[in-house]
């Protein structure tokens, strides 16, 4: 297999831009995972310029690696048609998780509000502080920091997710300045002005979500999005304690300077804001960890299933899949396409069962002959075939030649004659193993041969004769003689002390 092949499941999301499938990815010898992939819509897969902002998108996603942000694992293009394969979370958006919060009644703790917000501030600080192989700060902004670019899964991840509108110095085409690409109430000030942005754009967008996830409502919406622009440029920012009596002043002082209009009042990095959220729970015993978030999750997602109507396969859902489907039959990753030093698991899989063919057809004209090697070095040629390799040990071993005769087989023997016939007809086997110890010249054919000074042989057995088995020896009478002597001399004195 040449690659992932994709089998889709169904449609996740779809927006103006783009939208989201979710995707089974089969790759070499089996092996599925499941994946989320995003595809232009066809209508702007035409506009040179957006398309231009998606492909710097996704090659600085590429570059991204943390947990706290979506992973992207390809960008592919078919059809003119261009698609990112991202990670698939199981869970939802944070907001359906705040909608859901507000249509049942309840507003989510003040604990696990900050401890999502200092997790995007993970994922930021990860992108900010990016660089290049030569250790030039690659500048990459969010610019999109939004709820619905917030992922929350079901063991209590959080996640950040389409860089969409990243910006870095290394894009191929800037972005237009004065353009307002965004979601407009998650704009910075400067943004809406259309000034040039930071990073602490970012942390004005974060300060937004911690708001509106603590007040249940949102901070900047106007009837239109002209209305929603001027509200963000004025950043006149209601205090929470006047919708949620649990905040505390410590709280909102930390909220207020994330939303401060003027960028250099705020927090200067994610990173401060996400220390500042921290030491808040930790100074306060506010205890919360991902499976708090994990139990917000799963009730949220409980809640919508009660309320949202059972999907139904439509023709037009088919029809949708099903040319999806054929496109992604033709994908080819767009590093493939600009000939990027990038060798795929697949390709190099194919390589190696060329190079196997190879050598099963023979060595190739370039290939060496090593005995060639003999003129040159004034080796003898006539060198007979080397035996098994040996270990360079004084007490070596190898395997001997086999011996003539056939090896004796007690056992086997003694199952087929009687004891006293299997004990005269034992015999050792021939030895299967010698030493080796030094070497020797042969001075007459130029060869240096090895010889044996300790072969293993049959054990010698001492074997007795009938004639040594019968012959008298005197000791055997001294000492039946002295036993006899001894005895007499016992009866004797009894018999005198009794009379």
């Amino acid at each position: 297999m040449a690659g992932p092949r994709y089998s889709i499941l169904e449609k996740i999301d779809a927006g103006g831009m783009a939208e989201v499938w979710k995707a089974r990815a089969t790759s070499m010898e089996g092996f599925d995972k499941l994946v989320a992939i995003k595809r232009v819509l066809p209508n702007l897969s035409e506009n040179q310029k957006f398309m231009s902002m998606f492909l710097d998108e996704a090659r600085l996603a590429l570059t991204l690696n943390h947990a706290n942000v979506v992973q992207t694992f390809d960008i592919g293009v078919s059809d003119n048609s261009y698609f990112i394969v991202m990670e698939w979370i199981d869970g939802t958006q944070l907001k359906m998780v705040s909608e859901v919060a507000c249509q049942d009644g309840y507003l989510i703790p003040k604990q696990q509000a900050a401890f999502i917000a200092a997790e995007i501030c993970k994922a930021l600080t990860h992108a900010h502080q990016r660089r290049d192989e030569n250790g030039v700060d690659l500048g990459i902004i969010h610019r999109d920091v939004s709820p619905p670019n917030v992922l929350l899964s079901r063991e209590g991840e959080v996640k950040l997710a389409d860089f969409g509108l990243a910006k870095a110095q290394s894009q191929i085409t800037a972005t237009d300045p004065g353009v307002v690409k965004g979601k407009f109430g998650y704009l910075s000030p400067e943004a809406a002005s259309g000034d040039p942005v930071d990073l602490r754009a970012d942390v004005f967008s974060t300060g937004i979500i911690l708001w509106e996830t603590l007040a249940g409502r949102r901070l900047f919406e106007g009837d239109t999005n002209l209305d929603t622009v001027k509200l963000v440029r004025a950043a006149n920012i209601p205090s929470l304690k006047t919708l949620n009596s649990d905040i505390d002043d410590e709280l909102e002082v930390i909220i207020t300077k994330a939303l401060a209009r003027n960028p250099d009042e705020r927090y200067q990095t994610a990173e401060e804001l996400g220390h500042a959220l921290t030491y808040y729970l930790f100074s306060n015993r506010l205890m919360v960890t991902s499976y708090d978030i994990a139990v917000l999750v799963k009730r949220s997602l409980a809640s919508r299933d009660q309320t949202r109507p059972m999907l139904a396969v439509t023709p037009e859902f088919t029809a949708d899949a099903q040319e999806l489907q054929g496109e992604l039959g033709g994908f080819v990753s767009l590093e493939e396409l600009e000939r990027q030093p990038f060798v795929s698991v697949s390709a190099s899989y194919s390589q190696i069962d060329a190079h196997d063919d190879q050598l099963e057809a023979g060595p190739s004209s370039g290939a060496i002959d090593p005995r060639s090697w003999a003129d040159e070095f004034e080796l003898p040629t006539d060198v007979p075939a080397p035996k098994a390799p040996m270990r360079k040990a004084a007490d070596q071993i190898i395997l001997a030649p086999p011996s003539d005769k056939p090896p004796a087989h007690p056992i086997s023997g003694a199952a087929h004659s009687s004891p006293s016939e299997s004990v005269n007809h034992l015999s050792i086997p021939d030895p299967l193993v010698q030493r080796i110890d030094e070497a020797e010249r042969n001075e007459g054919a130029g060869v240096q041969t090895r010889t044996s000074l300790m072969e293993f042989s049959a054990p010698h057995i001492p074997t007795v004769t009938q004639s040594e088995s019968t012959r008298f020896d005197p000791t055997i009478l001294i000492g039946v003689v002295g036993g006899l002597v001894g005895a007499a001399i016992i009866i004797g004195l009894t018999y005198y002390l009794n009379s």
